[in-house]
């Protein structure tokens, strides 16, 4: 059954299988990559980073953390790149990301379907920010990227944020392009200034 064509295959990468291999995590790593379909026991509902403060790289496969309520991603002054795969963290509703050195962002399809704020301020080496179809779908949902300096790109799939009803993109100098999947923001209020938007 290991070998079945439609089981996850595993990550050669991953350093994370289970709730155990995260727990003895020691706190000096600087990658953590949670293999495909792990983290989804329902008594797992918190994932706690604080420890690693010299964490430079945060990876999840697909269908990871199904029963995470919140996650919080601040304190970790040394991440530079954040990665999600898809059908992750669908429980979450509190979403917190403040990361001074963070670079990049992406996130697969069907994430944080529950959230209804996602705020990114003030995160100066902020470069690229890639949001998958079907993410940030709650309803009444605000969006704030403001004070990014160095963001240059934002993309998001179909129907992320179909229901949000504010989009703020403020002091981003640097910003070439915002390409908006199909039916994103459907309602909101666009405030956008001084750059392209390409709507598909």
């Amino acid at each position: 059954m290991a070998n079945h064509p439609n089981l996850p295959k595993p990550n050669p990468d991953a350093n994370v299988s289970t709730a155990a291999d995260f727990d003895a995590l020691a706190p000096t790593v600087d990658e953590i990559v949670v293999d495909q379909g792990c983290l989804n026991n329902d008594a797992f509902t918190t994932i706690d980073l604080s420890r690693f403060t010299g964490l430079k790289r945060l990876a999840f496969g697909n269908h990871c953390c199904s029963y995470v309520e919140a996650l919080e991603l601040t304190g970790l002054d040394a991440l530079e790149s954040l990665t999600i795969g898809n059908n992750c963290f669908m429980s979450v509703e509190t979403l917190s990301i403040d990361l001074g050195a963070l670079r990049r962002i992406v996130i697969g399809e069907g994430c944080f379907e529950s959230v209804d704020a996602l705020r990114l301020v003030g995160m100066n080496a902020l470069e690229s920010v890639e949001i998958g179809g079907s993410c940030f779908s709650k309803g009444d949902g605000a969006l704030c990227v403001k004070d990014c300096p160095s963001l240059r790109e934002f993309k998001t799939g179909a129907y992320s944020f179909y229901e949000y009803v504010v989009c703020e993109i403020e002091n981003v100098e640097a910003l070439e392009a915002i390409e908006i999947g199909p039916y994103g923001f459907a309602g909101a209020s666009l405030e956008l200034k001084g750059f392209l938007v390409h709507k598909v």
